[in-house]
């Protein structure tokens, strides 16, 4: 990154800035011949080389006026472009025809990759600042983008926004002991998003195929709309900061809300149109939650021994207010055995089973067949709610102590609540790699359950009977999932809570006399550990974090059989010059 700054004057500074950040990502994967996921089991390759680039580039101009004694004004005129670049090229074969020789030429079919992403985005802005004797302060600022994912019509988005803030404790002198400082801020402000690059037109994918020497192309089953406008998140925000007795003890306290209007979906069509999607304007979401943060030193000594604490709290509730005319219910992401959805009038991000389901009694229990001594469970695929992926709150401890240029660092993580759909359980399950399937293979399992009887309209009810019936434990499982595509999908559901140690750190920074040269200002060496382990964790085999690793949040709720959370060690030298 390159920067250059001048004074013009003394209440003008300009200030412009560029820089390029890019990298290269070279990707080789084969899954060997009998490899289960492959095609007919004959193996697969695939290598790709992604070369990515962003550049950024602004100008500010910053200014200062002293107005009168009392009030003063900070301002701030900038312009911004930002261009990104993705470009990626490989190739992959499938069914290999000689075993363990990986390459691309020994597959029966292969097929180019390519993939070119652009866009362009150009903005203007302003903000600012007045204040009143330093203890009222009103912030504001103004946007323009023009986007290259959006049409020339609509390619202009404004959003401005506002915020004041008052120090209750400077403007009425109420600073004691007791009281050290008092504030209460409000805010509003709306933000705009253009979307993803080529959303206005389709494009065609060329195949391995030919027609009379020609590659074939498909086009985009997407309808798009050449008249798409830019999402628009609208929110208010009021809080308090509050420190008592002399600092040491501290609470700010927030409460949000926000609504997202012209979001834009991708809404299921009937097929008969020769598509299967139509991409419009259309949905409201919103949000409204609290948060805080309590913050205390309870020891803090003239020998220099110091010891900070600090709890965050956070609970959101969202709510998919509406959808497309006529569309309750829109799907966002689906994988074997489970959908997520927006549902009209729930949480963003419902978990909907769409393979089997338990058969149940009025109280909730499974009904056991009493001559198998196995669960029932429905005779075809049935839609069954599992709950919604969103946390009930979320939340952090953090601790440090300080004592003559040491200094100790730790992070507690907690997220409380919500449910993801865990694909290595189903894989582990159909392969019996799971540690719940080891209890009753000698034939001595126990299904959980009331047992069943037919009424005389041949439905299954309640005898009331707590099942006893053993059977073996490979029996069970299989009613559980047997393939890929036949489960109990609740079976797979799993509660994302944990209390995790995050990170520990320790730290010390060499006193002056002992720097190793006169040019080294400032020289500190410490050890760190990151994701060390669980206070509680309750999904099983896989990290709760998993669905985190999803980029795009329709995918929130599912893990795929993904890699543990990996835990790290680290040490680190800071030199100042």
């Amino acid at each position: 990154m390159l920067r250059l700054s001048y004074d013009f004057a003394s209440w003008l500074k300009v200030t412009a800035t560029g820089g390029t950040d890019f990298y290269t990502d070279q990707r080789f994967r084969y899954r060997p011949i009998n490899t289960y996921q492959s095609l007919n089991r004959k193996g697969d390759i695939r290598e790709e080389v992604i070369r990515a680039r962003e550049d950024n580039f602004d100008i500010l101009a910053s200014s200062n006026f002293k107005l009168t004694d009392d009030i003063k004004l900070s301002a701030n005129l900038g312009a911004s472009h930002q261009n990104r670049y993705l470009r990626m090229t490989g190739n992959s074969g499938n069914q290999f025809i000689v075993p363990n020789l990986f390459v691309i030429n020994n597959t029966t079919t292969n097929s180019y990759i390519f993939d070119l992403i652009e866009s362009k985005i150009n903005s203007a802005y302003l903000s600012g600042q007045f204040s009143y004797k330093d203890y009222w302060f009103v912030d504001f600022s103004a946007r323009n983008d023009w986007s290259s994912t959006l049409s020339k019509e609509n390619n202009s988005f404004f959003y401005p926004s506002v915020s004041s803030s008052l120090v209750l404790s400077d403007a009425f002198k109420w600073q004691s002991d007791a009281l050290s400082f008092a504030k209460i801020r409000a805010s509003w402000a709306q933000a705009g998003s253009s979307g993803n690059p080529y959303q206005l037109t389709g494009a065609y994918s060329l195949n391995q195929y030919t027609h009379g020497g020609v590659p074939m192309a498909s086009y985009t089953e997407i309808i798009p709309d050449p008249n798409l406008k830019n999402e628009l998140t609208t929110s208010i925000e009021a809080g308090a900061d509050l420190r008592f007795l002399k600092n040491r003890l501290s609470f700010s306290f927030t409460y949000y809300q926000a609504k997202t209007k012209n979001q834009i979906l991708d809404v299921p069509i009937a097929p008969s149109s020769l598509y299967v999607k139509n991409r419009i304007n259309a949905g409201e979401i919103s949000n409204r939650g609290i948060e805080f943060v309590l913050g205390a030193t309870p020891v803090k000594s003239e020998s220099g021994f110091e010891w900070n604490t600090t709890f965050n709290y956070n609970r959101n509730r969202n709510k998919v207010e509406s959808l497309y005319p006529g569309v309750e219910s829109f799907l966002l992401a689906t994988d074997r055995g489970i959908n997520v959805v927006a549902e009209v009038g729930k949480p963003f991000g419902q978990l909907i089973g769409t393979q089997f389901a338990w058969i149940k009694d009025e109280q909730g229990n499974r009904l056991i067949d009493p001559t198998t001594g196995l669960p029932l469970r429905t005779a075809g695929r049935v839609e069954t709610d599992l709950g919604n992926a969103q946390p009930d709150w979320l939340g952090g401890f953090a601790n440090t102590v300080k004592y003559k240029g040491f200094n100790l660092y730790a992070l507690v993580d907690i997220r409380q609540g919500g449910v993801i759909f865990s694909q290595s359980n189903r894989e582990q399950i159909i392969y019996g790699t799971s540690t719940k399937t080891l209890e009753g293979r000698d034939g001595t399992y126990i299904a959980e359950g009331m047992v069943g009887q037919k009424d005389g309209s041949g439905n299954w009810t309640s005898t009331g009977t707590k099942n006893s019936k053993q059977v073996a434990a490979q029996d069970y499982w299989n009613m559980v999932a047997s393939d890929k595509e036949v489960m109990v999908s609740e079976e797979m559901i799993n509660d994302m809570s944990y209390i995790a140690m995050r990170e520990i750190s320790l730290s010390y920074s060499f006193p002056k006399k002992l720097m190793p040269h006169k040019l080294v200002s400032s020289l500190k060496l410490g050890v760190y550990g990151r994701n060390l382990f669980y206070f509680q964790r309750k999904t099983d085999g896989f990290s709760p974090e998993a669905s985190a690793f999803n980029v795009n949040n329709s995918s929130i709720g599912i893990e795929s059989t993904s890699l543990p959370m990996m835990r790290t060690f680290g040490i680190n030298l800071t030199v100042g010059l």
